[in-house]
């Protein structure tokens, strides 16, 4: 295992990895005070609006449910109340820039440098989110051609690898975004996944080349810095 960390280190140092984070990777702060999960998030939106018994610990069914009975605004004002401790809005429009400063920009330039790209949106600077079935719906039927994702990112991602840190693959959704935003990119990547997965999480995993670290992220984390620390020693 050290080996194989070391190996990712070395790939981190070049700039040849992409680092891809889900929200597992909050599980390495002292204090949450965000949903850590699809099903807390959906109970935090529950608690505050009534939605069916049946698909109240399901997100994007109750995003829906509170979308189509109250307003999109509601749901938009539920996910920033969400998010507020965390730093298809737009008809017509996929993707969205912004500065480290939240300022607007027109576009990316070719060589974005440090790129930070938010698939599911983010409570800043803007509010943007993917969170109801329509959203998902919305976003799919493109997704295979690529348009929701920026042409900088797909440009970035080609021939790279990718770590995969504080993901779970065992929803289609999950499943469908990893799989389109890894087009073009290495045959060789990584996920640090703790528990077993399940059977379509190992069919995926073996289907996209991706090496499973069955350790957490509290452990790995620390290997990774030193590993790091060896890179820019050497």
């Amino acid at each position: 295992m050290t080996d194989l960390i070391n190996d990712i280190a070395s790939h981190l140092a070049t700039g040849s990895v992409i680092p891809y984070m889900g929200p597992e990777m909050l599980s390495l702060c002292s204090e949450v005070a965000v949903p850590m999960t699809p099903l807390a998030l959906a109970e935090s939106m529950t608690a505050k609006v009534s939605v069916p018994h049946k698909i109240r610990k399901r997100l994007t069914q109750t995003a829906q449910f509170i979308e189509n009975f109250k307003h999109r605004k509601s749901v938009v004002h539920l996910m920033n109340e969400a998010f507020a401790a965390t730093q298809s809005e737009h008809f017509g429009q996929w993707t969205g820039a912004y500065a480290a400063d939240g300022t607007p920009l027109a576009e990316l330039s070719a060589e974005p440098g440090r790129l930070l790209y938010k698939p599911w949106g983010g409570h800043g600077p803007v509010g943007n989110y993917l969170v109801s079935d329509s959203d998902y719906v919305e976003v799919l039927t493109e997704i295979d051609i690529q348009t929701p994702i920026p042409s900088q990112v797909q440009a970035w991602r080609t021939g790279r690898h990718f770590l995969f840190l504080g993901c779970r693959f065992d929803d289609q959704l999950t499943r469908c975004f990893a799989r389109q935003i890894m087009k073009r990119s290495s045959d060789r990547h990584w996920a640090v996944l703790p528990v077993e997965p399940t059977r379509m999480e190992a069919r995926f995993l073996d289907e996209q080349n991706i090496t499973r670290i069955p350790m957490p992220l509290a452990e790995f984390a620390p290997l990774l810095m030193v590993a790091m620390q060896g890179t820019v020693a050497a």
